[in-house]
């Protein structure tokens, strides 16, 4: 770090986006039905991007990298949101004992700051 620079240890209010929270994933094959439920709703500020990865089977690390921006908003939510046609679009039909990696963050609308990413796995049913 150069001489003269101060650290920065929390970003400015003006650099600050909500996070989700822990996310409660529901992927069923059978209804079939794919929601992710955040603990924490956005405020009108903020938008939201729901991230997927393709399905794996079960038992299989997935990356990071390997997410897919799936569904992007710009209003609050206030319940679980779908995003099962984007999903089907992207990688196909649920298939019953395997898994996906969900990733949520909101962005603020304003200065277009990124949030902290929340991720979780879920195991289709």
């Amino acid at each position: 770090m150069p001489l003269g620079i101060a650290r920065i240890d929390d970003a400015p209010a003006s650099l600050a986006a909500e996070s989700p929270g822990a996310l409660t994933v529901v992927a069923d094959s059978s209804g079939p039905t794919l929601t992710v439920d955040p603990a924490t709703y956005n405020t009108s500020a903020d938008g939201w991007v729901i991230m997927a990865t393709g399905q794996r089977n079960s038992g299989r690390a997935w990356i990071g990298s390997a997410l897919r921006i799936l569904k992007v908003g710009t209003g609050i939510l206030a319940a679980p949101q779908s995003f099962l046609t984007e999903y089907q679009n992207k990688f196909g039909a649920l298939a019953p004992g395997r898994s996906l990696g969900v990733a949520m963050f909101y962005t603020d609308k304003t200065t277009g700051t990124i949030g902290t990413r929340t991720q979780e796995l879920a195991i289709v049913t």
